[in-house]
């Protein structure tokens, strides 16, 4: 059993952390994409058509595709999904469509790196919000996908999140900007290749696309404790889809 002392200790250091109660209701879904080999018209085309087979799926909530046209960035397009259970074939359920559509993409030489994740921390400390959100087109996003030594605990990576994630340099190079909502981290459950264990994605109102590519260089300079990599990207929202039954 934890001492009274212990215990006020580890929720001191859970509200520094920024940790907040999971919805058990919700799961997400990053997909990253490396610099696709073809025209960005034929990707998008092969997205479109995959994510219209999802969005009919039950238990989709939402999606938000993320663009990023930066000198630097390693992955392009990251794809961001909003469900209400991991029953859908995202998430390790696949069905006869779903693995021909992945087929289709593979032929493409698209790259993806998909992870079912849960949200687990707030820099603000804000309590998790359940309502699906369309962004606009002056929405921006700095999106990090953190690596780690299998040596490294979670309960370690989550205390130090801000730090160890770069996130608290990120809050500080922006201090004073309005247009900075919030950091939200989100932890990997399962994978069918594990790649990021973790994945930051800090939403601003809006920024001016050189500054926002700047910024992330600056933030990809920055070292990481020993055993963690990271890599931020710059992003804009290209477009949203929402819940539509066939």
């Amino acid at each position: 059993m934890l001492s009274r002392f212990t215990t006020i200790f580890v929720r001191k250091l859970a509200t520094k952390a920024g940790v907040v109660a999971p919805l058990s209701n919700r799961v997400f879904l990053f997909n990253y994409f490396e610099k696709p080999p073809l025209e960005e018209k034929e990707f998008v085309k092969n997205w479109t058509e995959t994510s219209k087979y999802v969005q009919a799926r039950d238990h989709f909530i939402s999606l938000h595709l993320h663009n990023s046209k930066g000198p630097n960035t390693r992955f392009e397009w990251v794809n961001f999904v909003v469900c209400d259970s991991d029953d859908i074939c995202i998430f390790g359920k696949p069905d006869p469509q779903w693995l021909e559509r992945m087929k289709e993409g593979a032929k493409l030489g698209l790259t993806p790196k998909p992870g079912q994740y849960s949200e687990v921390a707030s820099y603000n400390g804000n309590p998790l919000d359940a309502e699906p959100k369309e962004r606009s087109e002056t929405a921006r996003f700095l999106i990090t996908g953190v690596t780690a030594d299998e040596s490294i605990s979670a309960e370690d990576m989550e205390s130090n999140w801000k730090d160890w994630m770069k996130t608290d340099f990120i809050h500080q190079q922006l201090k004073g900007n309005n247009n900075l909502k919030d950091s939200m981290l989100y932890k990997l459950v399962r994978s069918p290749v594990p790649y990021f264990r973790y994945t930051v994605r800090t939403e601003l109102s809006q920024m001016d696309e050189k500054e926002g590519y700047a910024l992330a260089d600056l933030v990809n300079q920055q070292k990481c404790c020993d055993g963690v990599e990271t890599f931020t990207g710059f992003y804009s929202i290209f477009t949203n889809m929402f819940y539509k039954k066939e």
